[in-house]
């Protein structure tokens, strides 16, 4: 029973310092006479802006005044982040609202979206050009730095002075455009910061939800109160993000990514969102839904589309609001640099990686993105091939990370760039020969290949063959473990691996790992990622004879329930028929329980944890189905 209201500044402030508080009053009245909590978005984007706002529009490399197809106002984007007028107009109408609903006994709190911020690459728009962005950039570059002498050297530019200084243009060193885009990045986590300040100048206690484009320092922001929200699920691809809210202590808010229809993309659509978010354990089991109202609502109700399926499934997420997740030992590398570098936008905390998430979940690997301050924490640490350009900081942290005593597993190209270092030899595969591995020689083959375990198994394991895509030729390298090989007259190494201080890294040599659902002819789709796992010591709470199916483990914070979840998750329409495999659930305490499936209300009977691990349960679901069993410990 809670409501989010979007307050538009162009009503309620229709006259600079003029205030028009009629409708929200009216809005907060009726919802306490039914019982409904509130929580007020102000709205001051696009069409909620008014018309008095001067027009500080940012602008592009062009200078042309546009900006993200979406949230405009009058054609463009504003520049609240580095226009001083345009940013105190914001925050004196935020905190005349706040005070103005301060007390009222239906305000639940406040939510912030601020969407899409900066760069939309997509929609080939890259904004920043505006007069007050640079100047700004120069004010911060010159107090980080000092110097204009240690600007060019750093960045590789022979500006005259501060003065001189410009935006990157054309094609610049990877450093000043990171750089660059850090600052203006940073420049939204404080606007959002402010807004926070704001409310909590006037309003001490109440709940402030913020969308989560743009936020740099979720720390800072819980220390406010705050809790975090996105911008919907629609399949399970998001896993490792939502789990890393759980490594992280920031619970997240999802809704429907189809405005109104829980049904929208595929039938199980809030299913498949459920799973997601249930990485992140009950933390993350809040979502709102958008409600049409020009529509009857009696066909909103409708139990199988939009509110209708939303409510009936409200039981299943306030059962599991009340669990926790596994402790994650696997952690794939979310780092700034190439979020930044490689995807332009502003503010993501992650790049999504849909063939990682399926490498790892198809082998039933607990695993979630992790920020360098947690890299320590990981059992193994995993560095995708996508993340080709790492800072000096960020290197450093994983060669001390391995030394120390942890297991890396890394494709070949893995921080291959080190952008301070762009014009230095040592630039070029940079973390690879941080370990001592050479770099290889030759071009990419881009092609897929298969691969065979070595003649000790892969990592001392029976394993079976995998495939692998866009390789180098590679001999087996001396003083190293050839863990796999490109079978052939002459063996290639496919996968090399090294003790380096008290750790041990593992070199795959490819740009990507095929993950298990594209098997060829001849079946070859082994689940390496849990081979890793094994060899890194990490505790697998479940294993599926069908390496299709993802699944999950919670506990109850309450009793001694557990939930088992399992997923039949789909890439690219992929796989496209049922699938059936039995499940084993390895790390129930020991004792009896009653089984069922939450979902269905099937009750399955009675179990020893023992049955449980070594017989395990069947399951058949369709693609993008879920199932969710309850395990009820016996009482003595």
């Amino acid at each position: 029973r809670e409501v989010e209201w979007p307050a538009s500044w162009r009503s309620l402030e229709p006259l600079p310092g003029v205030y028009d508080w009629r409708l929200l009053d009216r809005f907060l009245d009726y919802a306490k006479t039914k019982s409904i909590a509130v929580l007020i978005r102000p709205e001051f984007r696009s069409g909620d802006t008014p018309y008095w706002v001067p027009g500080h529009f940012d602008r592009n490399e062009a200078g042309f005044v546009q900006g993200h197809p979406g949230y405009l106002f009058q054609g463009g984007r504003l520049n609240i982040p580095h226009d001083p007028t345009l940013r105190a107009a914001v925050m004196r109408w935020v905190g005349a609202l706040a005070a103005h609903a301060n007390g009222h006994p239906a305000l639940q709190g406040y939510m912030f979206c601020y969407e899409h911020p900066g760069d939309a690459p997509y929609a080939g728009w890259r904004e920043g050009f505006a007069g007050e962005t640079v100047a700004a950039f120069r004010r911060v570059q010159a107090a980080t730095l000092g110097t204009i002498a240690a600007a060019n050297r750093r960045w590789g530019t022979r500006f005259a002075d501060w003065a001189a200084v410009d935006a990157p243009r054309g094609k610049v060193s990877d450093i000043f455009l990171l750089d660059w885009l850090r600052f203006r990045t940073r420049a939204v986590n404080d606007v959002l910061a402010d807004l926070v300040r704001t409310v909590r100048g006037v309003d001490t206690r109440r709940l402030i939800v913020m969308y989560r484009d743009g936020v740099t320092d979720p720390p800072w922001f819980l220390a406010q109160g705050c809790s975090f929200a996105n911008g919907g699920s629609h399949d399970a691809m998001g896993l490792l993000e939502y789990a890393a809210c759980a490594l992280e202590g920031t619970p997240e808010r999802t809704e429907d990514h189809s405005p109104g229809d829980w049904t929208s993309y595929f039938p199980s659509q809030i299913e498949a969102s459920i799973f997601a978010m249930l990485a992140g354990g009950g933390l993350n089991t809040d979502c709102k839904a958008f409600i049409h109202t020009a529509k009857r609502f009696a066909d909103l109700a409708d139990p199988e589309r939009s509110l209708g399926r939303y409510r009936r499934l409200m039981p299943v997420w306030s059962e599991l609001r009340q669990t926790k997740p596994i402790t994650y030992q696997t952690f794939v590398v979310g780092d700034e640099t190439t979020v930044l570098l490689r995807e332009r936008i502003m503010g993501a905390p992650f790049v999504r990686e849909p063939w990682e998430t399926m490498n790892l979940a198809q082998a039933q690997v607990p695993a979630c993105y992790a920020r360098p301050a947690d890299w320590p924490k990981a059992k193994l640490l995993v560095v995708p091939g996508t993340q080709q350009h790492l800072d000096r900081p960020a290197i450093d942290r994983l060669v001390a990370y391995v030394e120390s005593g942890g297991t890396l597993l890394m494709r070949a190209d893995a921080g291959r760039h080190c952008v301070e270092d762009a014009s230095a030899a040592s630039a070029d595969w940079a973390l690879l020969t941080r370990f001592g591995f050479p770099a290889p020689t030759g071009t990419c083959r881009e092609a897929i290949r298969r691969a065979a375990p070595g003649a000790a198994g892969l990592w001392g394991q029976p394993a079976g063959s995998f495939r692998l895509r866009d390789t180098w030729d590679v001999t087996p390298i001396p003083g190293t473990i050839t863990e796999a090989v490109f079978p052939g007259e002459q063996p290639l190494a496919a996968i090399s691996s090294t003790t380096f201080g008290k750790g041990r890294v593992a070199v795959i040599w490819a740009q990507t790992v095929m993950p298990p659902l594209y098997a060829d002819a001849d079946g070859a789709n082994f689940p390496i990622h849990r081979a890793a796992a094994r060899w890194a010591g990490v505790d697998l709470p479940c294993s599926s004879d069908n390496p299709l199916f993802w699944t999950n483990v919670l506990a109850s914070r309450t009793d001694g329930t557990h939930y088992g979840l399992a997923h039949l998750g789909v890439w690219q329409n992929e796989p496209s028929q049922r699938q059936q495999t039995t499940l084993r659930w390895s790390t129930l305490p020991v004792g009896s329980y009653q089984v069922s499936e939450v979902l269905s209300g099937r009750k399955l009977g009675s179990f020893t944890a023992a049955q449980l691990a070594e017989t395990g349960l069947p399951l058949e679901l369709a693609p993008r189905e879920v199932a969710i069993f309850r395990f009820v410990a016996a009482k003595p």
